[in-house]
């Protein structure tokens, strides 16, 4: 198998997990709690005296903002799967190996 069936059957795999609500609603919840740890830590760097803490309170600033865009797409994804061939999706991650 070459590596772009590969990254596609990942692709396809991560796909069918969206589509079952049940899954879609727990990456949600996993996102929501990541969200509140980066928050928790950026709130910790902002109170250190030393001038370091910038490398540190950015990295959680960007990380929170992937994460928020990340749950932001977990919620339209209802809205694409209207627009998606399943078939094609299913075939594809079961041509995958495990």
């Amino acid at each position: 198998m070459n590596p772009n069936e590969l990254l596609k059957s990942k692709i396809a795999k991560a796909l069918l997990n969206q589509l079952e609500e049940r899954k879609r609603n727990r990456q949600i919840l996993i996102c929501v709690v990541t969200l509140l740890a980066l928050f928790a830590a950026h709130s910790y760097f902002t109170n250190l005296a030393t001038p370091l803490k910038l490398i540190p309170q950015t990295m959680t600033a960007m990380g929170m903002g992937y994460v928020l865009l990340y749950i932001q797409s977990l919620r339209r994804f209802v809205y694409v799967a209207d627009f998606i061939d399943w078939e094609k999706v299913r075939e594809s991650a079961d041509g995958a190996p495990n």
